[in-house]
């Protein structure tokens, strides 16, 4: 699986750059290490919004990311990504088995039908589809509710699967709520609709 080679936009040539190869990476926490060989430098932090950049969704042990680095408090850390070369054909740590985690939902947009989820264990965020909401009996999730979910590790990232609330009652009452909410704000008052009435039976008459 490899990966074309992108040039940045302000013109700069990648030879001039400085080549690190993949020393750990985890799709799950979103984030791994490089190191640069030939300087001595080891322990490069990168996190996979880099990577998002130029089209990759994963990288594995060895594979070279052409780069700029610099050197913080913490030590030194990746600040651009122009190219991946992948030297593997499969990610190394996605599992093939569905693991199961706790979270808050963070965002849901009705009309897209998608949404993520802020999980517990501090990886990156999980995508959900009204798919996996079908043993819920609803048609959305409220930001700031709990749930439980298994997650499937993807090259795009983690998804979710059986989502379950923690609290399933006072989830549901709060989804009920908020819909009655939405048709009652949407409902034509009666005022509106005797003007209604009138203007029909005048264009009747």
């Amino acid at each position: 699986m490899g990966y074309t080679k992108k040039h940045c936009q302000d013109g700069e040539k990648i030879e001039n750059k400085p080549t690190c190869s993949v020393k750990w990476f985890s799709l799950k926490k979103g984030y791994g290490f490089l190191e640069l060989a030939e300087q001595g430098v080891s322990n490069i932090f990168i996190h996979f919004s880099l990577l998002e950049s130029v089209g990759c969704q994963h990288v594995a042990q060895g594979d070279e990311i052409v780069c700029d680095i610099e050197q913080g408090e913490r030590g030194f850390y990746v600040t651009k990504v122009y190219s991946v070369n992948s030297v593997t054909n499969q990610p190394q740590d996605i599992p093939l088995t569905l693991e199961e985690t706790t979270g808050v939902v963070k965002w849901f947009n009705v009309l897209r039908g998608y949404g993520f989820i802020e999980a517990d264990d501090g990886g990156r965020d999980i995508f959900f589809h009204t798919g996996s909401l079908k043993d819920l009996n609803v048609d959305r999730l409220l930001h700031g509710q709990r749930v439980s979910t298994k997650v499937l590790f993807t090259e795009r990232g983690r998804e979710a699967r059986e989502i379950r609330f923690i609290n399933d009652d006072e989830a549901q009452a709060e989804i009920q709520a908020i819909k009655e909410a939405t048709l009652s704000s949407e409902a034509p008052s009666s005022e509106t609709s005797a003007e209604s009435s009138d203007e029909k039976l005048r264009f009747v008459r």
